[in-house]
């Protein structure tokens, strides 16, 4: 047996089977300072989300979000039982599969790919079983189980165990007030994030369970539940772990203040770059969140698609324009996995962010280096080899780590001059060179690793990673 076509929902086009290369070539530039290169696309896109299979007769429903990028091309689907590949255009986000066998277990693999051919990370259905109808069943399966419920900032998360009927195939979700439209949740999922709803008001949700042949119970109806949006105010340098795509992170609460940034002492002074630091001025910031380490190679690859890698090593020889994407892309993830408010996003620090927090924010005593006034307490150089794990050194007085060190970090901002005007949340994107921060273990010189220290770059090499914002 094999799957043989798929055939949209919304269109009607039976497709076929076709199989894509995979582009995979990864170039990373190891160049010098000031070497510039054109970077190919070789970012694959985002996976599919919410992936919902719903069972029929010697077939299978699925249903699917894609993914947001804007070259985003299709996405391939691979049956358990055939080697072969389909592709479904981007846009339809669904596909009926027919010609199965009633009683035999299929699972089904989705992979995103973008117009340069770059494969996404796969996403695979539970287990699925066609069944066979009976003309003469007029009998509903038996109601969901175990029904509860958690309401969040705009949403509701509903979780239930489905009936045991061999030929229950889904979960009809209606919801009052507003929701008369059903949403169909396939069997084995047993989970729906309904977004969307009106914090502060009370939704009651009403589950149905049907059958291959069509039959629907006449439901459960669930307690009340009313998004809230709730703020909490963590002390500052409290810390927040997040799971993406099996890949734990930790954030750190910064809390807001205001700050020196740069400095004149450290610009008078000579060296390379070393005059970006100049015109103290003071700066006012909003509160955020901080990674407590560089972005890991793992947290990188479980965010831009391939998987795998060191989840203690540092991800180097990116862009920043790459960095921009990746917390792009996580903060997408985030929003649709129900990760982080509606109102918060992930991004790469802005430049006063990053320095407020390598200081040690409101906290700081004043280091030098970022936690120490002895840069081998708390940073690696060129003394010590190459890259090393994350978290080896001493944390700041945030338990922020490897602010100096290790490999140098993208901001968000675009390099510019100082001006000596106050400034509140500030952030710079105009301007053609970039501004990495905190050195790397490529030198020893002792000033390029202070909390001050900006160098304006046009490029990348293997020395420089980058770090997340929540704000």
């Amino acid at each position: 047996m094999k799957c043989s076509s798929i055939k949209s929902s919304k269109t009607g086009k039976r497709h076929v089977w076709a199989v894509f290369p995979l582009l995979s070539l990864l170039l990373f530039a190891a160049c010098g300072e000031n070497e510039t290169f054109e970077e190919p696309d070789t970012v694959p896109p985002s996976a599919v989300t919410a992936l919902n299979a719903i069972v029929g007769d010697g077939q299978v429903t699925l249903n699917w979000t894609d993914p947001t990028e804007d070259d985003f091309d299709h996405v391939e689907i691979t049956c358990s039982r055939s080697e072969e590949k389909i592709f479904v255009e981007k846009g339809i986000q669904t596909a009926l599969i027919t010609g199965l066998i009633n009683g035999e277990e299929y699972t089904f693999s989705l992979t995103t790919v973008d117009a340069a051919g770059n494969a996404g990370r796969s996403v695979v259905t539970p287990p699925c079983i066609p069944v066979s109808v009976d003309p003469g069943d007029v009998t509903p399966p038996a109601e969901v189980s175990e029904l509860s419920g958690e309401a969040g900032n705009g949403k509701v998360t509903l979780r239930w165990t489905d009936p045991t009927d061999a030929d229950f195939a889904k979960v009809s979700i209606t919801y009052s007030p507003g929701g008369t439209t059903a949403i169909e949740i396939g069997k084995g999922r047993q989970e729906a994030v309904i977004a969307g709803l009106k914090n502060g008001s009370e939704y009651v949700f009403t589950l149905k369970t049907a059958d291959v042949a069509g039959n629907m119970s006449a439901g459960i109806v669930s307690d009340g539940f009313t998004p809230e949006a709730t703020v909490v105010t963590p002390p500052s340098g409290a810390s927040a772990d997040y799971t993406i795509n099996g890949v734990r992170f930790t954030m750190i609460y910064v809390e807001g203040g205001t700050f020196t940034m740069g400095s004149d002492a450290e610009a008078a002074l000579p060296g390379t770059q070393r005059a970006n630091q100049a015109h103290e001025h003071q700066v006012t910031l909003s509160s955020y969140w901080i990674g407590e380490t560089e972005v890991t190679i793992a947290l990188w690859n479980a965010v831009m698609g391939s998987g795998g890698g060191s989840n203690t090593t540092p991800i180097a020889s990116i862009t920043r324009n790459q960095s921009v994407e990746f917390a792009r892309r996580l903060n997408d993830i985030a929003h649709n996995q129900g990760l982080i408010p509606d109102d918060m996003n992930f991004q790469i620090p802005t430049e006063a962010q990053w320095e407020f927090a390598a200081k040690g924010g409101n906290k700081s005593k004043g280091y030098t280096y970022s936690g120490s006034n002895k840069l081998s307490q708390v940073g690696w150089t060129s003394n010590d080899g190459g890259i090393h794990a994350v978290k080896q050194k001493q944390p700041n007085e945030l338990g922020i780590y490897d602010m100096n060190g290790n490999v140098y970090e993208w901001v968000y901002d675009m390099a510019a001059p100082y001006t000596t005007q106050p400034q509140t949340d500030p952030c710079n994107t105009s301007g053609s060179q970039y501004i990495k921060r905190g050195g790397s273990f490529y030198y020893n010189d002792a000033y390029r690793f202070t909390s001050t220290y900006r160098y304006f770059y046009t490029s990348t090499d293997y020395t420089i990673g980058t770090r997340i914002s929540l704000r």
